[in-house]
């Protein structure tokens, strides 16, 4: 399942909320030695329009961190959204009055323990075999199980928002929910904010096609990043260890050196990806900041709310530590003195 594409032939990006592309470690790679994975508690702060430049803070909880693949499973679930909702068929608005239960255990499901639920909610129907398409994968049994423990961790993430210095949450719900109704159809329900990018509010621009074809999970945690924090036509500059704060969010805390060391090595190795593709353009001097540019491409929406005018974001930071930083330029000079990698100018 591809989106229909627009009038110049390209498939449409995926639309997601920008405030949940910008998220530091909301989604993470997640290690491969199969031991548990960590607790999700992370935060993020911006100052937003909606509620008159009071400060807005998202914070996102779950006892399952959600990986690159619970990411990609997410993008596949808005592209089929997005595709219901241009061709107007199997979406519907949610309310608190359904009348089938399917839409009765959507409601509760995504409520839970938020009962001033408010505005716009969708519901929708997929399959199995829709979502492993959609997602790039193949469409066997053992990829739709994979799926579907992706789905249930995405439904067990809760979504709270806090107003200025307030511990009273303003709001809060999962982020989706779904069940298997009696036609044996997977019914879908979205947390407001997905739904409001969906409709037109501040989103990011995410290529399916560019995601699919990275071959690490860091990469693609890092594609997502950027593409919600640079918008096609446009650049940034951004320090390695500005990247790898918004990549992994115990950065700072809990790993040790030789972590650090193969982190940096994954980030730069995935910048390496990024300037592979159509899409980008990425370059840096062997000290300093990357110049990462997003071009535009025949997918972008021409139409694209100015999310840096609703919120205050900033992709590039002054890196603190300068022992890391020195790392960093090791690795960067190792690179190039490989051949591996050709800055300009």
């Amino acid at each position: 399942m591809k989106l229909k594409p627009d009038a110049n032939g390209a498939e449409p990006a995926v639309r997601l909320n920008h405030w949940f592309g910008v998220c530091p470690g909301l989604f993470r790679p997640l290690a491969k030695s199969g031991e548990p994975r960590p607790v999700l508690n992370v935060s993020h702060k911006l100052l937003t329009k909606e509620f008159a430049d009071v400060p807005l803070t998202l914070r996102f909880d779950a006892r399952e961190a959600p990986g690159a693949g619970e990411q990609t499973t997410l993008l596949a679930l808005l592209a089929i959204a997005q595709q219901r909702i241009r061709t107007s068929t199997g979406v519907a608005r949610l309310t608190a009055d359904e009348a089938d239960l399917a839409g009765r255990d959507l409601w509760d499901r995504l409520r839970q323990s938020a009962p001033d639920v408010e505005g716009e909610l969708l519901r929708f129907t997929t399959t199995w075999r829709e979502i492993c398409q959609a997602a790039g994968g193949s469409c066997g049994g053992a990829q739709m199980q994979v799926r579907q423990q992706h789905l249930i961790r995405l439904c067990n993430i809760q979504t709270w928002e806090y107003l200025g210095e307030s511990r009273i949450p303003h709001r809060q719900s999962q982020l989706l929910s779904w069940v298997v109704g009696d036609d044996v159809r997977v019914h879908l329900a979205l947390n407001r904010r997905l739904v409001q990018a969906l409709l037109g509010s501040p989103y990011a621009q995410i290529s399916m096609g560019e995601r699919l074809s990275l071959s690490s999970e860091t990469a693609q945690v890092l594609h997502a990043a950027l593409s919600a924090l640079v918008r096609p036509g446009s650049s940034t500059r951004v320090h390695t260890l500005s990247l790898c704060r918004r990549v992994w969010v115990d950065w700072d805390s809990t790993i040790n050196d030789a972590t650090r060391r193969r982190r940096l090595h994954d980030i730069i190795g995935a910048l390496l990806q990024l300037d592979a593709l159509p899409g980008w353009s990425v370059s840096s001097c062997e000290i300093g900041p990357w110049h990462i540019k997003r071009k535009r491409t025949g997918g972008d929406d021409r139409v694209m709310t100015r999310v840096r005018q609703n919120t205050r974001e900033s992709a590039s930071e002054p890196d603190q530590k300068t022992g890391i930083l020195d790392q960093t330029t090791e690795v960067s000079s190792r690179l190039l003195a490989g051949g591996l990698y050709v800055p300009t100018a």
